[in-house]
């Protein structure tokens, strides 16, 4: 008579994953987190860097010139760049508020 040989039976993939998930979601809120704080200093100093005049607050005592104007050189990249770390904080608000 023959024996069968008894080899351990590996885990399912779902105990392995239950496993898993925690630590990498606490991981993946961690590194959000940090992201999301670094991203709102930036956008801190972008939009005190900006000049006084633009927008609305040339309305409210802001230097005034006669025509409109576009934004040119060095104050162009300073908007788009706050517009796109703008954005990248929406993204990661609403992935924080979701996970």
């Amino acid at each position: 008579m023959s024996q069968a040989l008894a080899y351990p039976t590996p885990a399912p993939n779902y105990v392995i994953i239950s496993y898993l998930v925690p630590i990498l979601n606490t991981s993946l809120i961690v590194f959000l987190n940090i992201t999301q704080t670094i991203i709102a200093i930036g956008l801190i100093a972008l939009i005190l860097i900006q000049e006084r005049s633009s927008g609305l607050s040339g309305t409210f005592g802001g230097s005034e010139s006669g025509f409109t104007h576009g934004r040119r050189g060095l104050e162009k990249i300073i908007f788009n760049t706050t517009s796109v770390l703008l954005a990248a904080f929406i993204v990661l608000s609403v992935l924080n508020f979701v996970l």
